[in-house]
């Protein structure tokens, strides 16, 4: 009897998540909203993973959905999730007021491929998580809509965080040749700051360049995995989702899980010049002045120490 009791525990042990993910919420939303009556759907899938170590590198799970008839509240619990999940994310996009202009995004699900969502539809939401298990890669999940044609797109997305493109293919710009550069489109030390390079783009990327970049074909060379990083283009790109994350919860519980991979790019800024540098202790050093953390504090001090500041 006592070997029959102990055969049920390992079993509901095995059943249930051994972590509860940063996106739990809007996951569950997910599934529910896949759950729903008087909605028809139409489904796309697709994987890939690495050849030689057989870890998954990129997924894709989309549906197109059409209702047969619209309710206003239909996408609510949706958008509930996202809010109690948009602390956890590094970026999200809430392209549902009428107000709002909605520019059309490209959410990639592995190093090449990618879905565009705001192109078909006139309404779309997006949030996107990095995962803190597998260092480079995030989950994007968007919903895009038409209240008028009474259809839309579901769409859950895993892959490398994704390199900051243009549609063109012309040109290549990569901070790590110098800053002499810059001034072709206007730029100068002032204006390259964490800040203004790690808003919004046409990717879910966080890195971005002037519209008068992108305009001119230029892309930047981006790769964020658990290599030693190449360009500093990569290295910055990384650093803000994490930096983005720690400002958005600085005492919650996977504040010293961000903080301590903030150290570990520091120790690997190799392909970063002094000015690069710079920028990234001054941002790390704002981080340290939302926290009362030892632990985390000497991290910090560490980083910056590594960057050469404050000697």
């Amino acid at each position: 009897m006592k070997a029959l009791k102990q055969g049920w525990v390992a079993l509901i042990l095995t059943l249930l998540p051994l972590t509860a993910t940063a996106q739990e919420h809007v996951e569950q939303a997910f599934q529910d909203f896949l759950k729903s009556k008087n909605i028809s759907f139409k489904e796309k899938h697709s994987k890939s993973s690495n050849p030689e170590t057989l870890q998954k590198e990129g997924q894709l799970d989309a549906y197109s959905f059409k209702a047969k008839r619209w309710n206003d509240k239909m996408l609510d619990g949706i958008k509930e999730a996202m809010n109690l999940d948009r602390d956890k994310a590094y970026k999200e996009v809430w392209g549902d007021d009428d107000d709002f202009l909605n520019e059309t995004m490209s959410i990639y699900y592995n190093d090449k491929e990618n879905v565009k969502i705001g192109f078909e539809f006139d309404k779309y939401l997006l949030i996107c998580f990095a995962d803190t298990e597998n260092r480079g890669f995030r989950y994007a999940y968007a919903v895009e809509w038409s209240e008028i044609r009474k259809e839309g797109m579901l769409i859950k997305a895993y892959a490398r965080i994704p390199d900051a493109k243009s549609n063109q293919k012309s040109n290549r710009f990569i901070f790590d040749t110098g800053f002499g550069d810059l001034k072709k489109y206007g730029m100068d030390r002032k204006s390259l700051n964490l800040d203004s390079i790690m808003s919004s783009l046409n990717t879910d990327s966080l890195f971005q360049l002037p519209e008068s970049i992108i305009k001119d074909g230029a892309i930047i060379n981006i790769r964020t995995n658990k290599e030693k990083h190449n360009t500093s283009s990569g290295w910055l790109s990384e650093f803000g989702i994490y930096k983005n994350l720690f400002m958005k919860h600085p005492k919650g519980s996977a504040a010293t899980t961000y903080a301590t991979i903030i150290y570990g790019l520091c120790k690997d800024c190799s392909c970063l010049n002094q000015e690069e540098r710079d920028i990234a202790a001054e941002q790390i050093e704002k981080l340290e002045a939302l926290t009362d953390d030892e632990f985390v504090i000497n991290l910090f001090n560490q980083s910056r120490a590594i960057l050469k500041i404050g000697k």
